[in-house]
């Protein structure tokens, strides 16, 4: 295991800044969060690419990237929203990959978790959302990682 440091947590800057602070600090490789991946996922593919070129230029590789998990709804009965939410951690995954990710974490519910989560029907469909996701994501050799802490409630 590789010791790596998630970029939020490094001093004040811009991206760069915080890449070549984690770089001087001797870790060789980052965790990206959330609001990373939430960026590429509504921006242009090249700068999933430019992201890849400034952590190589550093020597840095990516350990894990943090999905988004106020937005994907993973238990929800709707297909509509479960299938956007899928989708959406699905191009996550993708993202992780170009990245070179060995994980992405991702929150098994949001903020407005139902109190009645004993309910079958939501953990049948939380259960069918992660293996949809494992196996999507076993195709691009990232893992899935679940996440099952959500601030400030954990």
């Amino acid at each position: 295991m590789v010791p790596s440091l998630t970029l939020e947590y490094t001093e004040a800057g811009n991206l760069d800044d915080r890449m070549d602070a984690v770089k001087r600090a001797g870790f060789t490789c980052v965790n990206l969060y959330s609001g990373i991946c939430k960026h590429l996922m509504q921006s242009v593919c090249s700068e999933t690419k430019v992201l890849k070129s400034k952590l190589q230029q550093r020597g840095l590789a990516v350990d894990w990237l943090h999905a988004p998990y106020v937005y994907p709804v993973l238990y929800d009965m709707d297909i509509e929203k479960f299938s956007v939410s899928v989708g959406a951690l699905k191009t996550a995954v993708n993202i992780a990959a170009e990245l070179g990710a060995r994980s992405l974490v991702v929150h098994p519910f949001d903020l407005d978790f139902p109190k009645d989560v004993d309910r079958g029907d939501a953990v049948d469909q939380l259960l069918h959302a992660f293996s949809v996701l494992v196996d999507y994501s076993h195709r691009y050799g990232v893992h899935i990682a679940v996440e099952n802490i959500d601030e400030p409630y954990n």
